[in-house]
């Protein structure tokens, strides 16, 4: 039992009763903070938050945008039976690992052997033997280790690898390809497009590269090399014509693509075919913390809501097709000739299976004018975004959006296929002048500084803002994004790329072309 003293909780909600809320939770229990295998370290979060009212009804709700909180770290002592408890737990988050020459995500999980595991442990005095490494599948793995600490010996499991995943590929191909590096193209600019080409998975030795969430990029607005624009989803780089499968058990509800004119096709502007499909959130096999920290859920009823997973840059003669079992529709939406599935639609669903090809790659001249690649956004389909104070804010669902979309009525603007259209990029406008300009700004609230100064024609007085010398970045957080879209990162999912995954850049790899042949 943990007591708070300083306050009296209940005469503080009792006081604030329908206007505010009050909040107090454990939100994480440590077990490396403290290497002694007798103790943990509890994080309590204490949270005040004002409830937002109703424009409609004018009542007061549980929906609080304006809240405040903070941590109070607590060490708590176990006794016999709480360390048995704990025992396995505690020895294994307190023994970390690397992998020789690589990382969790360039690996094959298969092919390594116990020797090729580092350990190092916060446990001072303690030493660790591995006992038999088994791998579980290409992804992960189980060490068996010893542990002698104060001349006693323990015996324990250490789980190794990425945990549970899933594949926009044949996992036979993404086995093959497991170096798949994170590439990096935030400065590059539209001129360079054409240097993207397949010449850097020979460089590479891989045919699958990753990379671009919550990256900022240049290379969608023409002159500019300021990374301006936010993106919403995660690249996949391989061949055109590449299968893509569905990751999960779950149903297509809709694809469809604009007829571009010859001088679009290559234009380096468009999206190609774009495909959505929704799967069931049991179905994902999340860890608890992983639906609480993506999906919003809050306790273990995950149950049979809806998440939705959209795909771009496909080629679509050969994804709406009687291969695959559509068949291609002209519909005119907005003046624009647009291909749809016919008959498939939120209402009438295709079930598909795991590992059941549900589209192709694209090619420069069917996916917008871009390098072979899917582009993968991810919605957690949530009403409800709950931040660290356990408040939340409400959302848009994507079904709300999705569930318009009617292949019968394609033609009505309301009922289009664009309510099914994917998150690629979002771009900030900077206004007329000179795009690239920066200012100087207040350092506390960081507004532009405004100078005043006097038209002599007209004796009137103007402000303009003091040039300081050029943006070289903006800040776009992919958290706006997470919040009113519900986007989550395709990485938790497929994990193909993450924060230790090995990452070139394509800008420097073509200066160090140019050098070389200069």
């Amino acid at each position: 039992m943990i007591k708070l003293s300083g306050f009296d909780l209940e005469t503080l909600k009792t006081k604030y009763q329908n206007k505010q809320g009050i909040n107090v939770f454990v939100n994480n229990i440590d077990l490396t903070h403290n290497p002694e295998l007798n103790k943990i370290t509890l994080s309590i979060r204490v949270a005040n938050g004002l409830f937002e009212e109703d424009k409609k009804t004018k009542t007061v709700t549980e929906e609080s945008k304006i809240n405040v909180g903070f941590t109070i770290n607590k060490e708590i002592e176990l006794n016999e039976e709480w360390q048995q408890i704990f025992l396995n737990q505690k020895l294994s988050n307190n023994i970390f690992y690397s992998i020789k020459d690589s990382n969790i995500y360039n690996v094959d999980f298969t092919k390594l052997k116990a020797d090729d595991f580092m350990l190092y442990s916060n446990i001072k005095d303690a030493t660790y033997r591995v006992v038999s490494y088994t791998p579980t599948n290409f992804r992960n793995g189980v060490l068996k280790l010893q542990a002698k600490i104060n001349d006693k010996t323990y015996d324990f499991d250490k789980k190794v690898g990425v945990g549970n995943y899933s594949n926009p590929f044949n996992e036979e191909f993404v086995q093959r390809n497991v170096n798949a590096y994170n590439f990096l193209i935030d400065t590059l600019t539209t001129a360079d497009v054409s240097k993207v080409n397949e010449s850097v998975y020979n460089i590479f030795s891989t045919n699958l590269l990753s990379g671009g969430y919550d990256t900022t990029r240049a290379i969608y607005t023409d002159k500019n090399d300021v990374p301006d624009s936010l993106h919403l989803g995660e690249d996949y780089l391989t061949a055109a014509f590449t299968p893509v499968v569905a990751p999960y058990d779950g149903e297509v509800i809709g694809i469809f693509y604009i007829n571009y004119s010859e001088a679009e096709k290559n234009s380096a502007e468009g999206v190609g075919t774009s495909l959505m499909m929704r799967v069931k959130k049991s179905a994902l096999n999340l860890t608890p913390a992983e639906y609480e920290k993506y999906f919003q859920i809050k306790d273990d009823n995950v149950g049979d809501d809806w998440m939705y997973i959209g795909f771009i840059h496909l080629d679509g003669q050969r994804t709406i097709s009687q291969e695959l079992g559509y068949t291609p529709k002209d519909v005119t939406v907005n003046k624009r000739n647009v291909v749809i599935a016919e008959n498939l639609d939120p209402a009438h669903p295709k079930a598909v299976k795991k590992g059941d090809t549900i589209a192709f790659l694209g090619s420069p001249d069917t996916n917008g004018g871009w390098m072979p690649h899917v582009h993968i956004t991810v919605y957690n389909n949530q009403s409800k975004h709950y931040n660290e104070n356990n408040f939340f804010e409400m959302q848009k669902t994507r079904e709300s959006r999705v569930n318009q979309y009617d292949a019968t009525k394609a033609d009505n603007t309301t009922k289009s296929p664009f309510n099914i259209r994917v998150d690629g990029v979002q771009s900030i406008f900077r206004g007329k002048g000179n795009p690239n300009q920066a200012y100087q700004v207040n350092p506390i609230t960081g507004e532009a500084i405004e100078t005043s100064k006097i038209d002599t024609s007209t004796n009137k007085t103007t402000k303009e803002k003091t040039p300081d010398g050029f943006i070289t970045w903006i800040p776009l957080p992919i958290s706006n994004y997470e919040k009113r879209n519900g986007l989550v990162d395709p990485n938790v999912l497929f994990k193909i790329r993450g924060q230790e995954s090995f990452a070139f850049n394509l800008e420097a790899l073509f200066e160090l072309q140019e050098k070389q042949y200069n």
